[in-house]
Formats: structure tokens, sequence, C-alpha cells
């Protein structure tokens, strides 16, 4: 089974906060609220390559939320993206998420109770393109303060980009400033 996480569907996920997460935990420095051009610039410099700002407009009464890709929307569909495919095999399929506040990023976890590893495991079915009707597992970790990953993988289980993926985005947000 190929793996392909629609944007629409981890916004839904991640956005949505379904059920109750009120014992969410997280390693976390106070008050520290990371932006989106300080993450994408430490991201850039740890990796040498750019994540492009998916968000969307502000809806009123709903938390601004920045999702962070390794898609240019805006690129010509037969250009061919290397440092996309690059950033796949070294990482996975994954977005990054930056909530306004520390406490909208937790909301946005709301439902089960992360596992030993602080992991919010969510099952999810692909609703449009190719791959609608497919099953899925989505990993979603929150990083301090209002950062959280999702991360597509094969079935509940967590591999080598996965781990990857986390001690880069631990290193960035210790490195990211405010």
């Amino acid at each position: 089974m190929k793996l392909v996480i629609a944007g629409s569907v981890i916004i839904g996920i991640v956005g949505s906060g379904c059920g109750d997460r009120s014992s969410a935990r997280e390693t976390t420095k106070p008050g520290q609220v990371f932006s989106a051009p300080a993450f994408i610039r430490e991201f850039e410099k740890q990796t040498g390559h750019k994540l492009f700002d998916l968000s969307s407009p502000a809806i009123p009464g709903l938390p601004r939320v920045h999702r962070l890709d390794v898609i240019d929307l805006h690129a010509p569909k037969d250009q061919s993206n290397r440092s996309e495919e690059e950033l796949v095999r070294r990482f996975g399929h994954f977005s990054i998420f930056l909530y306004e506040s520390a406490r909208h990023a937790r909301e946005a976890l709301r439902g089960t109770a992360p596992d030993a590893q602080e992991i919010y495991w969510t099952h999810s079915v692909v609703e449009r393109g190719p791959y609608a009707g497919e099953s899925q597992w989505i990993a979603e970790k929150l990083y301090p303060e209002n950062i959280i990953s999702s991360w597509g993988g094969s079935g509940q289980r967590l591999d080598n980009r996965w781990t990857r993926l986390d001690e880069l985005l631990s290193k960035i947000a210790g490195a990211a400033s405010p």
C-alpha cells in the first residue's frame, strides 16, 4: 500500500481536535512560542531544504495555524522537486503545524492519550485523490511549545525516518527563537 498524506486529511485530523485529551503531556519551555519564519529558517539551516508555509487565511473563531510542508503548491506540476523527494526519503511523509499559542496546540491534540513515546496516534481514511478510501495511521507529537509534527508511515509503528524527524524537530525546537 502506498502512503499519501493528503493535506486536507492532516489538517482535518490536527485542526479538528476530536475527542478529549485533557492530559496532554509535553516537554516545553513555558511561554515559548515559535513563529513560522523562524522555524522555516532553522529547518533550512539544519537540512539545506526549504519548507513552504501552506497556511490558509484566518477563520474567525478558529485558532490560526501554519502548515509547513515540503510541497510547493505554486510550483508547476511538471517540475521535479528533488528537495521533496530527498526529505521524504530521509524523514517520510510529514507536515509541521505551528499554532499561535501553546494552548491552541494542546487543544488540537484532543482525543486519545499519547503513548509512552508521547505520540498521539490517529487512524484516518484518505478522502480524495488517487488513494481515496485507503486507511492510514498518523503519528502526531507536540514539541515546545506550539509545534506539532504529523507523520504517516506504514501501519501504527515508527521507523528510522520518524526517529530522524523527531531528533531534527527536537533540535530545532530547542534552537529556534520566538
